[in-house]
Parts: C-alpha cells; structure tokens; sequence
C-alpha cells in the first residue's frame, strides 16, 4: 500500500477554529490561556485521529492500492477516512503524462465496523492512483462524537496543564522522564 499526503497537512487551522467552543466546554473565560488551548486542541485532534483512524484535520492524499490490498470481493479498505471527494486515474499508455480518469468505474462503500465508518473501494484496475480530499475545514461539519472526544481529550489535559509540555506531540513531560529514570538502564 502506498499512501502519501499531497502537501502539508495544515494543523493549525482547525484548533484556532475550536478555540472558541473548547472554551465555553472548560468555562474559561478569559485569553490568558488561548496559545495553550490551541495547542492542547491540536494535541487531542492528532490523539483522536490515531485513535479512531480517521483524518479531521483538512489534507489530500494520494493512494496507490496493491492488487494484494484486495479481497475476494474486490474490495480494499481506504486507510483515509473520511472520504470528501477522490478522482481516480489508471496510466495511460498512449500518452503517460496524462492519466485516464476512471472515477467512474470506481466505487467506494461504507461500513461500520470498531466504532467508525471504513471505505472500502472497489473496482480495481491494474496502476489504479486515487487522490483524495479528505478531513474537515469547519469544526462545524465534525461528526458530534468527534468533538465530543476531542473535547474531553482538551478538557483531561488542561485539567493537567501544570504537567504537560507545550510545543510538540512528541515531547515527554519532565515528571515522566523523572518517573523512568530508577528503571532505566542503558544498554553496554
């Protein structure tokens, strides 16, 4: 499977967009902590994306499905969910710098399986590149149990804002690195 974003994934449109709502959810009422709520909400989107496999923040991606991906049915599962537009293209051999649009013969189909909705596509042709828009522009059109959990995920945090680390997702908390250090030897 080979799944690429086309361009960079904006992160921080839809945290600005939330802030005012995250607000109201944690009955904060002043701005002394608006760059720390923006920061939180971009931590708990990237939390519920990778929990739930879905994108919400707004991207486009290009896949290239390996006929391996495929089941008996036809059917391959889209790691991009949700799915607003695509266009799928196969290789041209008359001219290989411009792709035959097959996005009709294409077909992608809902289920509900751990909690969300999956895409799966059909209609698979050898080549086959889908270019997909997925994730959403308007915190407005999150399905509810979306903002729900990207509202609980800021709200636990800054419950903790005296413990967590701003700046990246990938930033260990100082008391953690403390907690480990007793139990962690380094190898010879």
């Amino acid at each position: 499977m080979s799944i690429a974003p086309v361009g960079p994934i904006d992160a921080t449109t839809l945290p600005q967009l939330m802030l005012v709502d995250a607000k109201l959810h944690l009955r904060v009422d002043f701005d002394f902590d608006d760059a720390l709520i923006v920061d939180l909400l971009a931590r708990a989107i990237a939390e519920v994306e990778a929990k739930f496999e879905v994108k919400i923040n707004p991207g486009s991606w290009t896949w290239s499905p390996a006929s391996t991906e495929f089941d008996v049915d036809g059917l391959a599962r889209c790691p991009v969910t949700p799915i607003g537009t695509f266009v799928a293209t196969i290789p041209n051999s008359a001219d290989p710098l411009v792709p035959i649009d097959v996005s009709a013969d294409v077909q992608f189909t809902t289920e509900y399986s751990s909690g969300a909705i999956r895409w799966k596509l059909s209609g698979y042709q050898g080549g086959l590149a889908v270019a997909i828009v997925s994730g959403y522009s308007d915190p407005l059109l999150l399905p509810a149990e979306l903002r729900a959990e990207i509202f609980e995920t800021v709200m636990r945090m800054y419950d903790y804002r005296n413990i967590v680390v701003t700046g990246g997702l990938d930033v260990l908390p100082e008391y953690q690195n403390l907690r480990f250090a007793p139990w962690w030897n380094p190898k010879a």
